[in-house]
């Protein structure tokens, strides 16, 4: 693995920014799924995957827009199911918590026990996040969160990575990133961090592939580069 950059003493890293969705929890398949339901109580067919995946990693507003297909860009129409969506999303995550990733729970005490300080930083409207990780039981492993409401510009822009890092105090060159989405990866790299993509829904492409400066299969794989020290880490 392609790690050695990350042990160069002139840029240690000291702190660890989460993105949210598809990384830490298996919200997208979700989301998928509750949004076609959605979308059916209306009379209307099925969203594609391979549509919903552009909305990956984009702010609520962006996601509107790509996925108003649903209802072939009807804005009233799509407002209601949208709507819906969100009702369906919360009893959801009420009832089940959000699904979470394997290796995710291991790899924040992990982080907790180096004293590693680690933020959230994700396109999702803040109060989902805390809802999200609330009901999944590990808020308190972040020290700082920031949703997509909170950054002037969404994924791929690295506004809302480098927001995270000022209120973590690290410069953005001593912070890991850990994504799923393309836009993701994108941003990370734009801020100057060193991004692990660990892929969820789509595979990543070779121009995606060589901006992240790792991809690894799971979280886990990411918790073992740490224990056998092959991610290092500034001393507190």
């Amino acid at each position: 693995m392609a790690v050695f950059e990350v042990l160069n003493p002139s840029r240690p890293l000291a702190a660890v920014i989460f993105d949210m969705d598809g990384l830490m929890f298996d919200t997208e398949r979700l989301g998928w799924r509750l949004l076609n339901q959605a979308g059916a109580e209306f009379g209307y067919g099925p969203l594609s995957m391979e549509q919903y995946t552009h909305a990956v990693g984009k702010t609520v507003e962006g996601t509107r827009k790509i996925l108003s297909a649903i209802c072939e860009g009807d804005a009233a129409t799509y407002s209601a199911i949208e709507a819906r969506f969100w009702e369906l999303d919360r009893d959801y995550v009420k009832r089940m918590g959000p699904p979470k990733k394997s290796g995710l729970v291991d790899l924040l005490k992990l982080l907790q026990e180096r004293e590693i300080p680690c933020a959230l930083a994700s396109s999702t409207r803040t109060d989902r996040v805390d809802e999200h990780l609330e009901a999944a039981g590990v808020r308190d492993y972040f020290r700082e969160i920031v949703g997509g409401d909170q950054a002037p510009a969404s994924k791929p822009a690295p506004d809302i990575f480098l927001l995270a890092a000022e209120r973590l105090g690290q410069a953005p060159q001593r912070c890991l990133v850990l994504e799923d989405s393309f836009a993701g990866v994108q941003a990370g790299r734009s801020a100057d961090m060193f991004v692990i993509m660990v892929p969820d829904i789509l595979q990543p492409t070779p121009q995606i592939r060589a901006q992240a400066n790792l991809v690894v299969d799971s979280l886990s794989e990411v918790a073992e580069l740490i224990k056998t020290a092959r991610l290092s880490f500034s001393p507190k």
